[in-house]
């Protein structure tokens, strides 16, 4: 199922069956990356550590995580320490995913 926005009734789709109809490729779904830096809505840039049934391992990013030839900074142990959150706080309450990578460019 398509998340609400921006359909007004509930639309389900089988990709393999309804995408063969058209010759087309098949969709690349977005993939969330264990240790990577992502903007997560409310909890702000985190590294992703582990998935596991509906819920998910994080930190806060830290200097660390997006070094450009810099010399690392030393991190205090609870800079890195880790959270569990359900995946649902990854999706607005329309099923879109909030999670986007925090740095798209190098340095």
């Amino acid at each position: 199922q398509f998340p609400k926005r921006p359909f007004a009734n509930p639309v389900l789709i089988n990709i393999k069956k309804d995408w063969a109809r058209t010759g087309d490729s098949l969709p690349t779904p977005t993939e969330l990356n264990i240790e990577f830096s992502y903007f997560a809505g409310a909890l702000g840039p985190i590294v992703i550590k582990k998935f596991s049934g509906a819920e998910f391992k994080f930190r806060k990013e830290n200097p660390n995580d997006m070094l450009c030839g810099e010399e690392p900074q030393k991190i205090r142990p609870s800079d890195l320490k880790e959270m569990t959150k359900p995946i649902s706080v990854l999706f607005d309450s329309d099923g879109h995913l909030i999670a986007w990578p925090a740095h798209c460019r190098g340095c």
